[in-house]
């Protein structure tokens, strides 16, 4: 055999071994880089992810069930939208980790954790005593969700689980805020610091810069989480 001819096989060698695995990828029909950068998630990061779809789902069922039993207090209804969305982006984020859903085939006040489903039953017997105790136990709700997303958002988490536990933990506090405010007898919610601009999601779990105070919707432009304008509440 030639010296040029076992140069071009020595040559042919090497590549095949520095490259050898994009070019498997290639032949099965994959990018050389489609095991790069998979997103994954711990099981205890999956449990998190799934206890905060069940709980934002509390909130979103209890708000609509006290929304249509107190319609003098349109708090509910407007904070119920917000919960909406929250609920919205955690479910984006279940199917970016094909993390099982906790709440699917599951019926408004029905949940798959039981402490969950232990402090619903609690909130709704209160609530459904009179406004006031709805506001009471609402109160109460975001409280729990206060501590719990600080729980979740000190953890080790991927970049974008942190983002969505922090915004969701700032929403929380800001409808404390305002039920705290509606409660001591701000009707309109106007005591209630930045009513009209607070952080929201949208149904792709992005910022959104469509910013509702209560009972009205707005335009606000400025820099967002996501680098766009952005209203998380």
């Amino acid at each position: 055999m030639s010296t040029w001819r076992k140069m071009i096989l020595a040559t042919t060698s090497a590549v095949v071994i520095l490259f050898g695995g994009g070019l498997a990828a290639i032949a099965v029909g994959r990018s050389p880089t489609a095991d790069v950068g998979v997103p994954t998630v711990t099981p205890q990061q999956q449990q998190d992810l799934r206890f905060t779809r069940d709980e934002e789902r509390m909130a979103l069922d209890l708000y609509r069930l006290l929304a249509d039993r107190y319609e003098a207090v349109p708090i509910f209804e407007t904070i119920s939208r917000s919960e909406q969305r929250h609920f919205d982006a955690v479910g984006n984020v279940l199917v970016r980790y094909d993390v099982q859903d906790p709440s699917a085939g599951k019926a408004a006040g029905v949940y798959t954790d039981a402490t969950i489903q232990r402090l619903y039953d609690g909130w709704k017997a209160q609530g459904l005593k009179s406004s006031d105790e709805a506001l009471k136990a609402a109160i109460a709700l975001e409280t729990r969700d206060i501590a719990d997303l600080e729980r979740l958002a000190a953890k080790d988490n991927p970049a974008d689980v942190e983002w969505l536990y922090t915004h969701l933990l700032a929403a929380s506090r800001h409808h404390l805020s305002a039920f705290t405010a509606v409660s001591e007898g701000d009707v309109s919610g106007t005591g209630c610091p930045r009513m009209g601009t607070m952080w929201d999601l949208d149904d792709r779990g992005r910022g959104t810069d469509d910013g509702s105070g209560f009972g009205d919707h707005g335009r606000r432009n400025g820099s967002g989480p996501m680098g766009h304008g952005g209203m998380f509440r």
